[in-house]
Parts: structure tokens; C-alpha cells; sequence
């Protein structure tokens, strides 16, 4: 009773599906199916987690609970309409089965696509902020729609108010956000940022593009095949000559993602001054990509059916950036290396000039032992093992050479009035000073 006009459902020029009812003079007008004093629950549900989410963490957990409700409200709508049709066949006469079905279903069909146009508003608009992990919503409702509407279809078939049309309508309206929306994000990542960027961690840790993009892809390796499907639609010219021409196209698109974040981060880097910290930075955002999406993981197998080399070039890229990081202790390097005026005979005694000399080298390298570590205190390394082994390869490099510089020098020190005030650090002391290197709350 008291049930509005059954709304008309479309697909504008701009690809959004629009619930449509009308004015007094006539005029179209978007409208909730509900009328003007009530609206859609999932609707409710999503414009609340717009108000309340305070992190883009209660957002997601927000976003999943809307897709999961999503998902049931479409499965027990197969379910009521087979019972309702069911059920016609016993109580109505079969000239009037589908003038009633269609006042059946007219309010749950126009609640069905106005929710999925919440939704799909809501995911854009997140995208344009730069937030993507809000994808997997309108990822796993198209997926869903896709594989029950051959059923909707089958129910509405012959009703006079063609809902069924509906059905298909709503489908390619999903798909086509669906790919809009991934296509943002692979944008997003191949887009060179700004010679200057402000979003960089002033510590050279994990940018936050690169974990969301690794986390997504994960995500989306669960619908693989439907993700193939949507660019295939499409792109239609595309990956004809393959045997799974789907899978194929979902292949390239994770290769297109993860070689613009692989350039993005190269890029980013440049936005830091010291040559050390744009190497942390890369390590850091390279070792994420190789830990989570390197071997034995399921976006290895997709990226390497159309990138084959991926691997071996993410483990040249990160190779490479350890030799750089090291070039950074190259002055330390230096001064503990420099064989003039060594005194290593013992009991020989020193010119006035060489304890000078040494003198001034225990100073220098006094001084930038200080600044490293000043320096390096400052970075952050997150994952432990990237952490270790950085340490492992800095006291490779450094401590044999340290304890060099002590055993050459060891006569000098004698000679010295005050040799406490040159010698700071000991060999114990000097690996106790690598081993502090980068941020341990990390």
C-alpha cells in the first residue's frame, strides 16, 4: 500500500545507473525508490561510515561490512522471489501471475540498484582521494552480480514492466565502475609525482603507496578471473591470441600496476637530499614489494605469466640500492684506510708532526662516527630482516678496517698524554655503535 511509481532505471551519458522518478510538471528527477521520507538501508549504512570513519582503516572495515551486506541482500532476493513465484502459482490465477509479481518486486529492484549507486559513488569518491582499498567493495558486488544475474533474469523473464533489462543495466553499470576504478589506480601509480613531493616519510620508511597497492593486489588475486573478464569487455582488441584471454588480461594489468610503482618509487626518492636516505627509501619500498609480492606469492604467478624477468630485475633494483646505501660511509672509510704517518712499531718514537696528524684523524673520525650515527638514527627500517642484514653488511664493511686503524695507531696512542680523549670507542664499542644504527622502534 502506499508504494511509490515503479522508478525508472538507467544508464546515463556519465556510465552512473540513476534510479528516476518524477515531479509534479513532469520533469525527471533522481530520487530514492523509497520516497522522499525514507531511503536505502546500505545507503544509510554507507553515508554513517562517511560521518564516523576517523581512519581509512574504520572506512575499510566500514566498506566491508556494506559489500557483505550487498552480497546477502542479493542472494535472499533470489531466494524470496523463487518462493514468491512458487507461491503465485497456488494462490493467483496464472492471467494475473505477472501483472502481481511485477507489483512484487518493484520497490526491492529499485532499493537493489539505487544501493549499488551508493555504493559505486562512494568508492569513486574515495578513489579520487586517493584511497583505493575501497575497490575490493565494488570488486567483490560486481563479481557476485555478475554470476546470479543469469538467475534474476531467468525469474523476471516475460514480466511486462521488463525488469530484467534492469538486471543487465545494473551489471554493466558495476563492471564499468568496477573498471574505471582500477584503471584510477593504475594511473594513480604510473602518474611521475611532483618534482617536489610533500607525502614522503621524513624517514625513508614504507610509503603508504606501496603498501596499499601490494595489499590490493593481493586482495584482487581473488577474482582474478573476473577482473580478466571486465578488461576484456572493454579492451577488446586485446589478448586475442591467448588460450585464457581473461587471465591473460588481468596478467597485464598487474604488470602495468606494479612497473608504475616500481618507477614511482624510483622517482619518489629523488624528492630527499642525502643519497643514503633515497637508497633506505627504495630498500624499504622495494623490499615491501618483494616480501608480499615476490616468490611463492600468488602476485608473483600473475605478474610472471606476462613479466616474466619481474623478479630477477626487483632483485637487480634492490641490489643496486644496497652499494649505494653503502657509499655513504665512504669519508669514514677513508679515514680509517689512510696508511700516512702510521705508527705501528712499537716502541719507535713519533715527530711532533705525525702525533699531530693522528691526532687530528682520531678527531676526524671521532667526528664522523658521530654524525652517522646522528644521521643514521634518524632512518627507519620496519622489517626486521632488511634491518639485520644492513647492519650485517655496515660492520662487514667498516669493523676490520676500524680495528686496522686501532692496531696502526696503537704506538701513538702510548705516546699520548691523554689518550682517552682521542681513543672514544673501542672496537666492542665501535660494532655496539653500527649495531644502533637506524630507528629501533620502527
Amino acid at each position: 500500500k502506499g508504494a511509490p511509481a515503479v522508478p525508472a532505471s538507467s544508464a546515463d551519458a556519465s556510465g552512473n545507473l540513476s534510479v528516476r522518478t518524477k515531479d509534479r510538471d513532469g520533469r525527471a528527477k533522481k530520487a530514492s525508490p523509497y520516497g522522499s521520507d525514507t531511503t536505502s538501508m546500505l545507503s544509510v549504512q554507507i553515508d554513517q561510515g562517511k560521518r564516523t570513519a576517523s581512519s581509512s582503516s574504520h572506512t575499510l572495515v566500514s566498506l566491508d561490512d556494506t559489500a557483505a551486506y550487498y552480497t546477502l541482500y542479493c542472494q535472499t532476493f533470489i531466494q524470496l522471489l523463487k518462493a514468491e513465484k512458487a507461491l503465485l502459482r497456488t494462490l493467483i490465477p496464472e492471467p494475473l501471475h505477472k501483472i502481481t509479481m511485477d507489483s512484487i518486486i518493484k520497490c526491492s529492484l529499485a532499493s537493489l540498484i539505487f544501493d549499488a549507486e551508493c555504493l559505486a559513488s562512494y568508492v569513486k569518491a574515495s578513489v579520487a582521494g586517493r584511497h583505493f582499498m575501497p575497490i575490493m567493495a565494488i570488486l567483490r558486488c560486481s563479481d557476485l552480480f555478475y554470476s546470479i544475474s543469469p538467475q534474476f533474469i531467468s525469474i523476471f523473464k516475460g514480466l511486462e514492466s521488463d525488469p530484467a533489462s534492469k538486471v543487465v543495466c545494473l551489471k554493466h553499470f558495476l563492471q564499468l565502475s568496477l573498471y574505471s576504478n582500477v584503471h584510477s589506480l593504475e594511473e594513480f601509480v604510473t602518474t611521475p609525482p611532483s618534482e617536489k613531493s610533500t607525502d614522503l616519510p621524513p624517514d625513508g620508511t614504507i610509503h603508504e603507496m606501496t603498501s596499499s597497492t601490494i595489499q590490493l593486489l593481493q586482495k584482487m588475486g581473488q577474482c582474478k578471473e573476473f577482473i580478466g573478464r571486465v578488461f576484456l569487455k572493454h579492451e577488446p582488441n586485446k589478448y586475442l591470441d591467448s588460450l585464457s584471454p581473461s587471465y591473460q588480461a588481468c596478467c597485464a594489468y598487474y604488470g602495468r600496476v606494479l612497473r608504475g610503482l616500481m618507477a614511482s618509487i624510483e622517482q619518489k626518492s629523488k624528492g630527499y637530499e642525502q643519497e643514503p636516505l633515497q637508497a633506505i627509501f627504495k630498500l624499504n619500498n622495494f623490499n615491501y614489494v618483494r616480501k608480499y609480492a615476490g616468490r611463492d606469492t600468488e602476485v608473483c604467478t600473475i605478474v610472471c605469466s606476462g613479466w616474466p624477468a619481474y623478479i630477477d630485475e626487483l632483485d637487480s633494483v634492490i641490489s643496486k640500492q644496497h652499494s649505494i646505501y653503502q657509499k655513504g660511509f665512504s669519508k669514514l672509510l677513508s679515514l680509517l684506510n689512510d696508511l700516512s704517518h702510521t705508527s705501528s712499531t712499537s716502541g719507535s718514537e713519533l715527530s711532533k708532526t705525525a702525533r699531530s696528524a693522528i691526532k687530528d684523524r682520531f678527531r676526524s673520525m671521532n667526528a664522523e662516527l658521530d654524525e652517522l650515527y646522528k644521521v643514521q638514527q634518524r632512518y627507519s627500517v620496519p622489517d626486521f630482516t632488511l634491518r639485520a642484514t644492513l647492519i650485517n653488511e655496515n660492520m662487514s664493511l667498516l669493523c676490520a678496517s676500524y680495528e686496522h686503524f686501532l692496531e696502526r695507531h696503537a704506538n701513538a696512542l702510548q705516546q699520548f698524554k691523554t689518550p682517552e680523549k682521542y681513543l672514544k670507542y673501542s672496537l666492542v664499542d665501535f660494532q655496539k655503535v653500527l649495531k644502533s644504527f637506524f630507528d629501533q622502534s620502527a
